[in-house]
């Protein structure tokens, strides 16, 4: 029998030719692949910690609010039978260390660690898909939606919410609200939009505090920006410490509810109206019939006097004031009956200086009365109508300026158009009646024209005069514009197109 080869009877195991250079090409792959992505991103998804403090995962591949919060749960789910996997493998690879079975071993963990990172890679993508999908069915709601951490950054948000936050909505030239905008930085982006505002004597700092726990303590309320646009704004707890808002434009809503309103109120008003012109028709056939003998009787008085003599003089006044209040009396039947004025070429400096005349008499003496009356063109108009737009001016001024001294300045001269849109061209005339009173506020001179408005005291006014003024103005094709200040007394201006 042959003798066996020496390196048969060798006790060592046999090692083919080139075994270390394969176990160092294995020790360089291992190497490699530790060194490699997908063992980092497989490190932090299942024990949360970054290979490299200075490098995070974030810093490589940034993931939204959903996707992260998916990867949380992918850690709670797997890390733990992968770190019990790897101690259990570890420790047998330590029990086999300077053997081939070692090298096997370790194989075997890289080859779980692997499959395990290969799953966790899909279950992140599906979570990225689901993450785009959700981010997509937001955007397309015409509803702001945002959602906060429990530090109260934004992390998530949708077009219309960023949207909100600009100058008058669509106004390109502001900033809109950003993701990773703590809620105190978007408040003061409202504030430099102009969409809040500061009270008076108030630090910003304190406004932006209170702002905040109002947020913080309503679940649903209304806000309206300093532009005009209106919001429901509905906030909701989420389980991970944050909370999200919903916010959803009512403006159109509130418009809607302003004009129901204007239309109840106009409805009320012309029910007054209609009342009013009932009772009104009775008391005008009342005084049409006590006028006959008062202007029978003044008549034949004037006949009786001598011409020229001042008695003649004052009976002729009151004769005039008859016919005036038998007029007043035919306009008011018309009103009840609803029946077109009549209208004809008027000169108006006549009817401004007859009842200039009137209301001489009627003034206390303390109020000066002065008239400027230029040469105008005539107007096609209602003469008693036009009287009556007259005494209600100055019946106002006198009322304004009250026990008082005083002046009321009335001015007639012509005038260019006014600048409304439909109003014609050609002549037109300026009728202007100015007082000293006490003048008005910008609120009170917007409602001036209401129907039964008024700011006298209880059974001194019945807040129609400058609302049948407005009418009549009105009717004839006229404009009236008011100017006025506490204090500095009020101006109208009553513009007429001439025939």
């Amino acid at each position: 029998m042959r003798p066996l080869p020496a390196a048969a009877r060798s006790p060592r195991p046999h090692r083919r030719a080139g075994g270390s250079t394969t176990n160092a090409r294995l020790r360089r792959r291992i190497r490699k692949w530790l060194s490699g992505r997908r063992y980092r991103v497989m490190h932090e998804l299942t024990t949360g910690l970054p290979t490299d403090r200075r490098r995070r995962l974030s810093s490589d591949a940034p993931m939204t609010a959903l996707t992260q919060q998916a990867a949380a749960l992918l850690r709670r789910r797997f890390a733990p039978p992968l770190i019990a996997g790897a101690v259990v493998l570890l420790a047998l690879i330590l029990e086999m260390a300077g053997t081939r079975a070692a090298m096997l071993g370790l194989g075997g963990l890289l080859v779980v660690v692997t499959a395990a990172t290969m799953r966790l890679h899909r279950r992140l993508a599906a979570a990225q898909v689901f993450d785009a999908r959700i981010v997509g069915a937001i955007d397309c709601i015409d509803h702001g939606f945002g959602m906060f951490d429990a530090e109260d950054r934004l992390v998530l948000c949708n077009q219309r919410y960023r949207e909100i936050y600009r100058r008058h909505g669509p106004d390109a030239n502001s900033r809109m609200a950003e993701i990773g905008m703590t809620l105190r930085e978007l408040i003061q982006l409202r504030i430099e939009n102009g969409l809040n505002v500061v009270p008076a004597g108030q630090s910003v700092e304190r406004y932006i505090a209170e702002r905040i726990e109002g947020i913080r303590s309503a679940r649903q309320h209304v806000w309206r920006t300093a532009d005009g646009r209106w919001f429901t704004i509905t906030t909701a707890p989420v389980p991970d410490g944050g909370w999200v808002t919903v916010w959803t434009e009512i403006t159109r809503i509130k418009h809607a509810e302003e004009e129901r309103r204007s239309l109840e109120m106009q409805l009320h008003n012309a029910q007054k109206l209609e009342a009013i012109g009932t009772l009104a028709g009775g008391m005008a056939h009342d005084l049409n019939n006590a006028m006959v003998p008062l202007l029978a009787l003044t008549k034949l008085a004037i006949e009786a006097t001598p011409e020229g003599s001042r008695e003649r003089r004052r009976l002729q006044l009151v004769h005039k004031g008859d016919e005036r209040a038998r007029e007043v009396a035919a306009q008011m039947l018309a009103f009840s009956r609803e029946e077109k004025v009549e209208t004809a070429p008027v000169d108006f400096p006549a009817v401004l200086r007859e009842a200039m005349e009137l209301l001489r008499v009627s003034l206390p003496a303390t109020i000066r009365l002065e008239t400027r009356i230029l040469p105008v063109p005539p107007i096609v108009a209602n003469a008693g109508q036009l009287s009556q737009v007259i005494v209600n001016l100055v019946t106002n001024a006198s009322q304004a300026i009250g026990s008082a001294m005083g002046v009321i300045d009335v001015s007639l001269e012509p005038s260019a158009p006014p600048a409304v849109v439909g109003a014609k061209g050609g002549s037109w005339i300026r009728l202007a009646v100015a007082d000293t009173g006490c003048g008005m506020d910008e609120a009170t001179r917007r409602r001036i024209f209401e129907p039964f408005f008024t700011t006298k005291q209880v059974g001194q006014g019945t807040g129609l005069g400058l609302s049948v003024v407005h009418g009549i103005v009105s009717a004839h094709g006229g404009t009236i514009e008011v100017s006025s200040r506490p204090g500095d007394g009020t101006r109208f201006d009553i513009l007429l197109p001439a025939a």
